[in-house]
């Protein structure tokens, strides 16, 4: 499936078929701070791979607990990487400049259809 859409000009010559995939994966867990302390109220970013960053609805986005645990869903097959703040501006975590300064602090994952991953994340220095 393109991560850019699909786009269908004209009548096409035979029926054409869609298929959704079902539900995505789960991805589960804590953000600790550099004590290893659970941080409070931190963003968690499901990151996808850069070639398919262009598709905004791949990412998604939680609020840490009182725990620092966190739980997002509907995550669509492929590989990420998960990255967690306490300050970030709002969409910023969707521009390649920004992410790039991180792009070896995050903890990455392979996230499969109905599959639950749960992972640490460290969160990253304002």
């Amino acid at each position: 499936m393109p991560d850019t859409g699909i786009r269908i000009s004209g009548l096409p010559p035979e029926p054409v078929e869609i298929v959704l995939e079902g539900p995505g994966g789960r991805v589960e867990g804590l953000v600790v701070d550099a004590n290893e302390d659970p941080v409070v109220d931190a963003l968690v970013v499901v990151v996808p791979s850069p070639d398919r960053r262009s598709n905004t609805n791949l990412f998604r986005t939680q609020t840490t607990d009182q725990r620092g645990a966190f739980s997002i869903g509907g995550v669509v097959p492929g590989e990420y990487t998960i990255l967690a703040w306490t300050d970030v501006a709002p969409g910023a975590y969707q521009n390649e400049d920004f992410l790039r300064r991180f792009a070896t602090r995050g903890t990455r994952v392979r996230i499969d259809a109905n599959d639950r991953e749960i992972v640490e994340v460290s969160v990253q220095p304002d």
